[in-house]
């Protein structure tokens, strides 16, 4: 049996296809809300108002959120390596976090955090400190505020 490898344009056009999708309905719907609102508009039945809804409306809202969606998948910040979102959460968090928080704030799991940040402090990115209630904490030096001036 043959595999079909597929080009470059082929795996772009497929990334495309939910946006495509989306604007489609997008399109649809409005075509069909302008049309059953002309019908409505035309003739003063009310009964124009149920396809209006349901085939314009609807996909509208439909098309809209999944474009929405898309666009904030977009938007958020995507890090290539784990090494990468761990930074960027250190930064958001003024230099100290948990496995835990680099979990919520990732999609990596709380064990992937940890060897991650295992990683990083045996290379010397990071730090590792026990807290007096036991919590284990890394310490990225670079991401922590400026000490403050002795008075």
């Amino acid at each position: 049996m043959a595999t079909v490898e597929r080009s470059g344009e082929d795996a772009k056009h497929k990334k495309r296809r939910p946006a495509k999708k989306a604007e489609g309905r997008l399109a649809g719907g409005v075509a069909c809300t302008f049309a059953f609102g002309a019908l409505w508009v035309v003739t003063g039945a009310w009964f124009w108002l149920f396809p209006l809804a349901f085939l314009g409306l609807g996909p509208i809202i439909e098309g809209g959120l999944a474009l929405k969606r898309m666009r904030s998948a977009r938007e958020l910040p995507n890090a290539p390596d784990p090494e990468h979102a761990v930074l960027r959460i250190a930064r958001a968090q003024r230099g100290r976090i948990t496995a835990s928080v680099v979990a919520v704030e990732s999609s990596l799991s709380i064990a992937e955090a940890e060897r991650v940040l295992d990683g990083m402090a045996r290379t010397g990115h990071a730090t590792v400190a026990v807290t007096d209630d036991g919590r284990v904490e890394y310490e990225f030096r670079e991401f922590l505020p400026p000490p403050a001036p002795p008075p």
